[in-house]
């Protein structure tokens, strides 16, 4: 079967057909005011105006709610300077990853060095046969920062798209595809809005948070149809609305990273200014800094002093949500006061949180939520009060309540055991 197939394939290299040479440029016309780039690729650059401070763009606390920072720091050794952003945006013939879909329009946004402006340059491709000089292109704008350093790449859903869809081109061209440090923005947009507004999509966020205008704008899924029909008849006017589209996503992805970054500098202020989900964010945000892989980050590149100021803006975060009566935030917090010594405040949290004190001072909660501030009420009077009736009490509480998860279920039956028991 391998000898055959190998023989057919020798067979067809040795007979085909020359292939056809690459049509001249001007056999496909050019977009008003772009350039040529190569045989059959075009570039367009601009400078659109953009509000930003170069000194606050990239705040201390950015790696808590950006992790995907974290590599490029551990490699590099500091934080990528405002000049070795990318923010970077593919147009394609279609939505999947596979090895039918081309890219046609790559867009590359940098902050200017002196002026509050955003370059973006933007490449397109003309015909089939000028792929791989696009697509040179397009590995080139990604290789290298203004500063010497590596570039840090800022996309919107690219991990899951815009990336696979050019490391596949390039495979398909025999190309190498290097590593780039990269950011995909959706992620963090879903942390901190994911539930405060009816999707996390880059036009929602625009619409609702970042102030940035869409009027007129050609949505995305036309940009096959606009390609196609460029490649079908030469004319390039279609292309200017979907081009002027690749343009707009650019700015809107360099508005949410200043947004989030706004977000880390000032959390409680940034919460307040772009309707962040409170709750998500606080404990999101605790966890970065209490898991093992974020305590040992931080320990590496961040000095004593510096670790604490963000473990007490954490710990902000979760009383301003606690006060605001979100349930696992309150959970939260009380045993962030348990682990500072403040028994009392961590006690009433607690009895809050479970309706148990007079007045309550919070609606109803989820039955697990309920359940676990039992479970830490019944520690709490066990080992730090010394109170075991209390604890059975309590633990019985928990376990009155109808559905909660069976790990802790388990747990507490062991603890009511061992309690009635001793």
């Amino acid at each position: 079967m391998g000898r055959n197939l190998r023989a057919r394939l020798q067979y067809i290299r040795e007979n085909q057909r020359a292939l056809p040479k690459a049509p001249a440029l001007g056999a496909a016309p050019l977009p008003p005011h772009w350039e040529a780039a190569g045989t059959l690729t075009a570039r367009h650059s601009a400078r659109l105006a953009f509000p930003w401070a170069a000194a606050s763009l990239l705040p201390a606390a950015l790696p808590v709610a950006l992790p995907e920072l974290r590599p490029y720091m551990a490699a590099v050794g500091t934080m990528p300077a405002a000049e070795d952003l990318v923010f970077f945006d593919l147009e394609t013939t279609g939505l999947s990853t596979g090895a039918g879909t081309v890219a046609f329009l790559a867009a590359f946004g940098r902050l200017a060095a002196e002026t509050p402006e955003l370059c973006i340059t933007q490449y397109l491709l003309l015909d089939y046969p000028g792929e791989e000089e696009f697509l040179t292109a397009a590995l080139g704008e990604l290789a290298s920062g203004k500063t010497g350093r590596p570039p840090f790449v800022l996309s919107f859903n690219g991990k899951t798209f815009d990336f696979p869809v050019l490391l596949n081109r390039c495979r398909m061209k025999g190309m190498e595809f290097p590593g780039y440090f990269h950011g995909d923005l959706l992620y963090p947009a879903r942390r901190l809005w994911r539930g405060a507004l009816p999707s996390c999509s880059l036009r929602e966020l625009e619409a609702a948070v970042l102030d940035v205008e869409r009027t007129g704008d050609v949505p995305g899924s036309a940009a096959p149809d606009s390609w196609f029909s460029f490649l079908r008849t030469g004319d390039p006017l279609p292309l200017l609305g979907i081009a002027a589209h690749n343009q707009r996503d650019i700015y809107g992805l360099a508005a949410l990273f200043q947004t989030l970054a706004s977000v880390a500098a000032e959390p409680l202020a940034g919460l307040d200014a772009f309707r962040g989900n409170r709750e998500r964010f606080a404990l999101y945000w605790r966890k970065q800094l209490y898991s093992r892989a974020g305590a040992d980050f931080f320990s590496s590149h961040y000095t004593p002093l510096q670790i604490t100021a963000l473990q007490e803006t954490g710990f902000c975060l979760l009383q301003d949500a606690a006060r605001r009566g979100f349930p696992r935030a309150v959970l939260a917090a009380a045993q962030e006061l348990f682990a500072r010594h403040w028994d009392q405040d961590g006690r009433d949290c607690l009895l809050a949180l479970t309706g148990d004190a007079a007045p309550p001072r919070f609606g109803a909660c989820p039955a697990k939520i309920t359940a676990a501030a039992y479970r830490l009420l019944a520690l709490d009077a066990e080992y730090r009060l010394g109170d075991p009736a209390k604890a059975l009490y309590y633990t019985g509480r928990a376990l009155g309540i109808g559905e909660i998860p069976p790990g802790l279920k388990r747990e507490l039956l062991r603890r009511r055991d061992r309690l009635l028991r001793d």
